[in-house]
């Protein structure tokens, strides 16, 4: 007799079939008589693709009435979620042969420590209690990387009142684990040296609207966490090196340099003038300031094997 399902793997997706299929094929391949539900979330409301093909009852097909964009259809995925823990699997990130098992075996190390958040693909396994914790030892630059993230949702699930609040800056996620650890100083977090992805695509991405939802995550943070002073400057300087490294740094996109930032940066702000206020100014001088060090970095051999932060880059 099967057991009862802890893990739902959900995907949302857009305009991807064939790699939707891949990775539903692969995902089926590995989850017969597991505790596992997929969920495919189409954020196509015209999308063709044929679900029926898929054997009757081995995943749940929605397709959204109109496209939500990709943090409301990656918050669906929570919303939809009636197991113990949540996987969001991103179409671009090929999983291995052996995944499902493998997290099924991480979701049990993470329920003996009643852990809320599982980062997977670190350089090394660790522990982190509360808050200052989880902050201190979070690289944002990879941290929040849908398909290395498991998502204790029985825990989360109090905080899904306020993820509105960061719509459209893909922080919904990390809100609600540092509200639980905020509300819970003994929570605890699992970071394991697993990887369950075989290989990650690359993905397009728009560089103005990457500028502007960080500028939207500092301004949400500093009202959400306007109690948490000390708190606030660390995650605030680790969004500016997210911000940096993503935009000069990373091998993984298309370099902008100095020029074109400020340019973006002021169409931005001309777009946006009633978000422009003190804390984001501040926060874009203080990025300036480190924009030497950053340079020098790319320099030596990208810098990145010598910092932890970019660790994982």
């Amino acid at each position: 007799m099967r057991e009862k399902e802890i893990l739902t793997i959900a995907i949302p997706t857009f305009n991807e079939n064939n790699k939707l299929v891949l990775q539903i094929d692969r995902i089926l391949q590995q989850c017969k008589n597991l505790p596992v539900k997929i969920k495919v979330f189409d954020n196509n409301p015209f999308s063709d693709f044929d679900f029926k093909k898929f054997p009757l009852g081995s995943f749940e097909y929605f397709r959204n009435p109109y496209n939500l964009g990709a943090d409301w259809n990656i918050f669906s995925c929570m919303l939809n979620c009636n197991t113990e823990y949540l996987w969001i699997l991103s179409t671009n990130d090929l999983i291995k042969s052996d995944s499902v098992i493998g997290i099924l075996n991480e979701i049990n190390v993470a329920k003996k420590n009643e852990c809320c958040f599982v980062h997977m693909g670190q350089s090394e396994q660790f522990y982190t209690i509360g808050i200052n914790e989880f902050v201190d030892k979070i690289v944002y630059e990879d941290s929040f990387t849908s398909s290395r993230c498991l998502y204790n949702i029985t825990a989360l699930r109090e905080n899904f009142i306020d993820y509105y609040s960061l719509v459209n800056t893909n922080q919904g996620q990390a809100y609600i684990i540092f509200a639980f650890l905020i509300k819970n100083p003994k929570g605890t977090c699992y970071f394991t040296n697993y990887e369950p992805i075989e290989k990650y695509l690359p993905s397009e991405w728009s560089k103005a609207r990457f500028i502007k939802n960080t500028l939207s995550i500092v301004l949400n943070y500093s009202e959400i966490f306007r109690n948490e002073g000390e708190l606030l400057k660390v995650i605030k300087k680790k969004i500016q090196k997210m911000l940096f490294f993503q935009l000069f740094i990373s091998r993984s996109y298309q370099k902008m340099n100095l020029f074109d930032f400020l340019i973006y940066f002021i169409r931005i702000s001309l777009l946006n003038i009633k978000g422009l206020n003190r804390t984001n100014i501040l926060f874009f001088l203080h990025s300036l300031i480190d924009f030497k060090y950053y340079r020098k970095l790319r320099r030596l051999n990208w810098g990145i094997k010598k910092e932890d932060d970019f660790k994982f880059n």
